[in-house]
């Protein structure tokens, strides 16, 4: 093969490969989108439906456990009552749902539900002087990259 050939090739073979790049980075922006939507949905559903709007499902009722084993029969892993738990915590902490930031990952959102101190772990601790890590969640996203960071702080109570 001659080098015009190559170079010819070369050329081709670029325009392609960042074809091939663009449809696979349009595909993961569109499914992570649609996994923050869904498990913001059924956040939404365990909270308006089954806990009727309160902050937190009554004790004794299995729901999230029952939920749990009925879905991941069905779709598979990542239905642990632990994910619906994080998915429910989701739709509390961002009710509405333009407040949502589609760019960022579930994994993103996971991370500081999971790190993010509810009022009900506050009680927990009970009275006295208990330190607490208070975690807030800053984004910030250009050219189409995001990133997430975690500002925490030490209170006492």
């Amino acid at each position: 093969m001659g080098k015009k050939m190559l170079m010819l090739t070369d050329g081709i073979y670029s325009e392609i490969r960042k074809t091939i790049l663009e449809a696979r980075h349009h595909v993961y922006t569109a499914v992570n989108s649609a996994m923050v939507q869904t498990y913001w949905n059924i956040g939404r559903i365990i909270v308006e439906h089954e806990q009727e709007g309160k902050e937190r499902a009554e004790y004794g009722t299995g729901l999230l456990k029952n939920l749990a084993q009925r879905l991941t029969d069905e779709f598979g892993r990542g239905f642990t009552e632990h994910n619906l738990r994080n998915m429910r915590t989701f739709y509390q902490k961002f009710p509405k749902w333009h407040t949502v930031r589609a760019e960022l990952s579930w994994s993103h959102y996971r991370l500081y539900v999971e790190r993010h101190l509810t009022r009900h772990d506050r009680k927990r601790l009970g009275k006295g002087k208990r330190e607490l890590i208070s975690v807030s969640l800053s984004s910030h996203c250009a050219f189409g990259l995001c990133s997430l960071r975690f500002h925490s702080k030490i209170i006492t109570i």
